[in-house]
């Protein structure tokens, strides 16, 4: 037993001096790569502008994404159907520029918008309406 505790002694003296040297200092400025999103400089989003637009409803949202760029725009749903718009608006927000475009669609076509994060970014896309449903003309039978 004695033996047993020299021995496990030994062993851990030796496992001890096997450890890896410590590291070089670092000299010089510290300079990190990829600094916090904090310290970057957030971009100046203006929250009232102006807008002018003359074309496609579709073309309407990319313009407004070029001036909002907090707006992301996604792919239409339904069958796309060419729809002109004009949009003239002087010192607006970003609410009152959709709605605008969504009032030129008429029975056309709808603008959604979706902000599933308050004020951060908004998802809008065109949602165009099929054709009116035709009445049957069969009489139902009891």
């Amino acid at each position: 037993m004695h033996r047993l505790a020299v021995f496990l002694m030994i062993c851990l003296l030796a496992a001890c001096s096997g450890t890896p040297p410590r590291p070089a200092g670092v000299s010089g400025d510290y300079r990190p790569i990829n600094p916090p999103q904090a310290s970057r400089p957030a971009q100046a989003i203006p929250q009232v502008f102006d807008f002018f637009y003359e074309g496609d409803i579709q073309g309407a949202l990319e313009a407004l994404s070029t001036i909002q760029p907090q707006v992301t725009v996604t792919p239409a749903i339904g069958r796309p159907v060419p729809v002109k718009v004009r949009i003239n608006l002087r010192e607006t927000n970003l609410e009152t520029a959709l709605r605008a475009i969504g009032d030129q669609g008429g029975r056309i076509a709808d603008v959604v918008w979706y902000s599933p994060t308050e004020q951060i970014e908004h998802r809008v896309f065109i949602r165009y309406r099929g054709p009116e449903p035709k009445p049957t003309s069969n009489p139902v039978t009891r």
